[in-house]
């Protein structure tokens, strides 16, 4: 399941999908569960995790393959590989536009692997240009999304929430 919440200045995905971390910017977070525990992702924590920008694990998952989501990758191409050859190249494609630079041994896997690394070009990509009819915006139920995101184990967006309410107030409260 993804589900997303949003203020004035950020955006939270709560999500189960490693997949979704690929869309971390400064203004959008992931929430996930590891080992049980709530936390909120962002860049630097996946740039620590994968060693790779978040805009670039789906180039790691074109190499390397995700067995869950039956991406392919390249046969023995292994996740480490795959992140080194990334940050060598800046891209999966930049890998093969430079295989000369390529060690033989993997360079020979990535050869036989083309038509698999192609596919995988294919599931590993994120559709985020969708458009959707025109939307409404509406006055958010504040007390319902601080609520929901308590549910979901979102402590610290529930409290920034719930402060910018009382700050909100507060600037009501003032006189001209």
């Amino acid at each position: 399941h993804t589900r997303c919440l949003s203020d004035w200045s950020s955006d939270v995905c709560s999500s189960d999908h490693k997949d979704i971390i690929s869309l971390v910017r400064d203004n959008l977070w992931v929430y996930t569960k590891e080992k049980g525990r709530g936390k909120l992702l962002e860049c630097a924590d996946i740039q620590a995790k994968w060693g790779v920008p978040p805009e670039r694990i789906p180039d790691v998952l074109m190499l390397c393959g995700d067995a869950i989501d039956t991406i392919p990758g390249i046969m023995g191409i292994g996740e480490k590989t795959a992140t080194a050859l990334v940050q060598q190249f800046g891209s999966a494609t930049a890998v093969f536009e430079h295989l000369e630079q390529v060690p033989e041994r993997i360079r020979k896997k990535l050869e036989a692997g083309v038509a698999s690394f192609k596919l995988s070009q294919q599931l590993v990509q994120l559709h985020t240009n969708i458009l959707l009819p025109e939307l409404v915006p509406l006055s958010p139920n504040w007390g319902k999304a601080i609520e929901l995101a308590r549910f979901y184990g979102m402590q610290s967006i529930a409290q920034r929430w719930a402060d910018h309410l009382i700050e909100k107030k507060d600037d009501v409260a003032k006189p001209a």
